[in-house]
């Protein structure tokens, strides 16, 4: 049965939902009326295309014409309304847009609902009839406990039957998508358990060991150089026979064992941010000394061999100083020293006193 919105009176021309778009004429007769679908139309509104894609228009006055004025519309909106289209042109079929004024229900419209509403209930009814019997079948297909041989046990290619409890009995599966039994779901958990509790067991043993070694390493129990460290680098034991992998690794062993021989530190020590190492206080002679403690030796030390020494002659340098002057002062006293008398030079050189001799005023010097 057909059916069609009916459309509210739009005097104005402003109600959208009055608004027709692409309304498909079929069957067109030259110069004969074609009726709009929502009785009345605007004429300035009609707009009318050969094509669905509106590429094509139709031309008012050549290709088509308004036909049927509704006076009273027309006088009510105070614009031109028609009720039917005339084409003057042979045109099988058009598309049309236009802005309807509203629908008016005839007394043939109305009568005619009226027998499709009747028509409607008596096939309403037969419908409800033929539920009736549908349901009543279906009832009776859900009641039987055993429609088309199905059965309690799992039978192959069969319909299931549910037990007096409501549950399902099934075989074992063989796909993924099938389905599984109690029974198939508990020896599949006991499986995956003994799985898993041995791969627990496995990896508590390997994680045990990790952990004993690296203990062993941080207590240092085992030297943390290996021999492989110490093997020349062009050294492929791939290449090298067993004698000569045997004699390098004996070099190896020697040469790591010299590098750690007397070290027996009872732990690692950790880089700080500067990659430093931080040590406390030296005890023994044999302990790493920080930078507070060696300053201090320094400082200690430095003192001593200035030992009270004036500030003129703390450093090396004054010292050095020093010395080149005293050298110089020493090589001219030295000098000086070569060009003196000896007594016995200087003993020739003076006159004996009895060579003198005064008489009075008078100094009588004999020679």
């Amino acid at each position: 049965m057909a059916t069609k919105k009916l459309l509210n009176a739009d005097v104005n021309m402003q109600n959208m939902d009055n608004r027709v778009i692409s309304e498909h004429a079929t069957g067109i007769v030259p110069n004969k009326p074609y009726y709009v679908n929502h009785s009345i139309y605007f004429a300035e509104s009609l707009k009318v295309y050969a094509n669905e894609s509106k590429t094509t228009d139709l031309i008012e006055g050549s290709d088509y014409a308004f036909a049927e004025i509704d006076s009273i519309a027309s006088e009510m909106a105070n614009k031109d309304c028609y009720r039917a289209i005339i084409f003057l042109t042979n045109v099988t079929e058009a598309w049309i847009d236009y802005h309807s004024y509203g629908d008016i229900v005839s007394a043939e419209t109305f009568n005619k609902l009226v027998d499709e509403l009747v028509a409607s209930a008596e096939s309403s009814e037969d419908m409800q009839a033929q539920l009736t019997s549908i349901a009543n079948t279906l009832n009776i297909h859900i009641n039987d406990k055993k429609p088309h041989g199905a059965a309690v046990t799992a039978q192959a290619d069969s319909l299931a039957l549910r037990t007096n409890t409501g549950a399902l009995k099934v075989s074992a599966p063989t796909a993924d998508d099938e389905a599984v039994t109690l029974g198939h779901q508990e020896t599949a958990i006991q499986k995956a358990k003994t799985e898993i509790t041995q791969k627990i067991d496995t990896e508590i043993i390997a994680v045990g060991d990790d952990v004993e070694v690296l203990e062993q390493k941080v207590k240092t129990k085992t030297p943390a150089l290996e021999i492989e460290d110490f093997l020349p680098e062009d050294f492929d034991p791939e290449e090298a026979t067993p004698e000569e992998t045997s004699q390098a690794n004996q070099a190896a062993a020697a040469e790591r064992d010299a590098a750690t021989e007397g070290i027996q530190p009872y732990h690692n020590v950790v880089r700080n941010k500067n990659g430093s190492v931080t040590v406390p206080e030296a005890v023994d002679d044999t302990d790493a000394v920080n930078k507070s403690t060696l300053l201090a030796t320094i400082n200690e030390r430095l003192a001593a061999l200035i030992d009270n020494a004036p500030e003129a002659l703390d450093t090396l340098g004054e010292l050095a100083d020093l010395l080149q002057y005293e050298h110089s002062a020493l090589g001219a006293i030295h000098s000086a020293l070569g060009h003196r008398y000896t007594k016995k030079e200087a003993d020739n050189l003076f006159v004996k006193k009895d060579a003198f001799v005064l008489d009075g005023t008078t100094l009588k010097i004999t020679i």
